[in-house]
């Protein structure tokens, strides 16, 4: 039996592509304001300085951006349950140009992570999944086995970095395990706190920094409802497409504004100056 959530979910995941991303503008930031030397991309946080993340509104997510010599480093981080779900059910993708606008030939585009329902599915159950007895040390080493077993999921689901635009890579998707020096990582440090990481080289940015090293760079959450979440059906009426959901991203306690966040792609531009 179809009820009034399950009817809402499936009209407004149904509809998600009559709608664009809420876009919103960042101040200009400039690079090398720390020392980087030691930034691993792990999807770990401990690296990156907490005093000076920003935070977006439109995506409600803390994020920092910097540079060496080599690479351009983007850490996002999540604190919230249903953000976090979006984070590894659509991916983020990350735009680099020289305009600060969609279109145009010259462009670096990197989505991540790429992963499958089935992961999904199993990350959206592991996040629910709660010890409701014992003492408060046997629930928390539950807690942590619960951890273990979702960056796990991570790890061997999110192995893919779709990249457009970068005239030595012809492969759309690459292992995050490349030849080509690009990076990515996405980990739990508790099931509120996700950490998205991501290295491009410079080398690959050169067509947008010629005008004083500025760039500029958007940030796009996907949201849930997305390519590789829609199938095509024949019915008795013609070919209908349907937008799937895995089981466990929405659940029944859900508000409809926690829907609309899942649902709806949010992204920012902001403009960046690389400091070598």
């Amino acid at each position: 039996m179809i009820t009034t959530r399950k009817l809402y979910s499936i009209v407004l995941l149904l509809s998600i592509f009559c709608f664009s991303a809420i876009a919103q503008n960042q101040p200009p930031q400039t690079g090398k304001i720390q020392n980087i030397a030691n930034i691993k991309i792990d999807g770990k946080p401990a690296d990156w300085n907490p005093g000076l993340r920003m935070h977006n509104s439109s995506t409600d997510v803390d994020y920092y951006i910097t540079n060496d010599d080599k690479n351009l480093y983007l850490m996002i981080q999540s604190k919230d349950g249903i953000i976090n779900k979006k984070l590894f059910g659509g991916g983020v993708t990350l735009t680099l140009n020289s305009t600060g606008k969609f279109g145009g030939m010259d462009f670096v585009s990197l989505k991540y992570p790429t992963i499958s329902n089935r992961s999904q599915t199993v990350l959206s159950e592991l996040i629910n999944d709660e010890a409701t007895e014992g003492e408060q040390k046997a629930k928390k080493e539950y807690a942590d086995s619960i951890l273990r077993l979702m960056n796990k999921t991570l790890i061997e689901g999110a192995k893919e970095i779709q990249v457009v635009g970068v005239k030595e890579i012809s492969d759309v998707l690459i292992s995050i395990y490349n030849e080509y020096q690009i990076k990515a990582a996405l980990q739990f440090q508790d099931k509120k706190t996700l950490t998205y990481e991501i290295a491009v080289p410079l080398k690959y940015l050169t067509a947008f920094t010629v005008n004083n090293n500025k760039l500029f760079y958007n940030v796009k959450l996907n949201g849930i409802s997305n390519s590789q979440n829609t199938v095509i059906r024949q019915t008795s009426d013609g070919p209908v497409t349907i937008t799937t959901t895995p089981h466990g991203m929405l659940s029944a306690s859900m508000s409809n504004s926690g829907f609309q966040t899942m649902a709806y792609a949010t992204d920012f531009w902001s403009e960046y100056t690389i400091k070598q």
